[in-house]
């Protein structure tokens, strides 16, 4: 049975993997933005595994990644609307950087169920979870998108603290200080 802090703990690792993965979506080569991300979700379902206490199968944990995320089809029109020289580039990678977040989530989000219920990497039922992964989505895009406001918004800070401390209005102290709190609460 899980604790509100390892809830709180699974939750913040599966939403940092997640934002791990929609930045890997934005690696303009196509192929290899799709094996980077990827590994950020093999890498998820592991340490999650060893939050869990659950023995990690690489095996299952790529069946999983493949089974429930589609990695391999899903992504393939983000991937040729990358290859379109210029815009394409800047238009897929954004339509791939918010679907491999979402898609990180939703995995994220049924793997931590499946272990904290008991489950293990034998005994996951890929096909009585689509529903569910595909609800997990959806709530992934807003996940992704609350992350990314939440970073611009820590971004604006820290470039004001840079200019107040720049202007001698705050001291070195005061800027690390300040810096490491907006930071953290990111």
């Amino acid at each position: 049975m899980e604790t509100s802090t390892s809830t709180s703990l699974t939750a913040r690792s599966i939403n940092k993997y997640s934002l791990i993965a929609a930045g890997a979506g934005l690696i303009p080569i196509p192929v290899i933005d799709l094996a980077a991300v990827s590994g950020v979700q093999f890498d998820m379902i592991r340490q999650l595994c060893i939050q869990y206490g659950v023995g990690f199968d690489p095996r299952r944990g790529k069946a999983w990644i493949t089974s429930l995320t589609g990695t391999a089809f899903a992504h393939v029109g983000a991937v040729l609307v990358k290859l379109i020289p210029g815009i394409g580039s800047l238009v897929g990678g954004m339509s791939l950087s918010v679907s491999a977040g979402a898609s990180t989530y939703a995995l994220g989000r049924i793997v931590a169920q499946h272990l904290s219920n008991g489950g293990d990497m034998e005994n996951l039922s890929i096909e009585q979870h689509r529903d569910a992964f595909k609800s997990y989505e959806e709530e992934g895009i807003n996940v992704i998108i609350e992350m990314r406001e939440e970073q611009t918004r820590a971004n604006e800070k820290i470039e004001e603290l840079e200019k107040m401390h720049a202007r001698g209005l705050i001291t070195d102290s005061e800027f690390n200080s300040v810096k490491a709190r907006v930071l953290a609460a990111v």
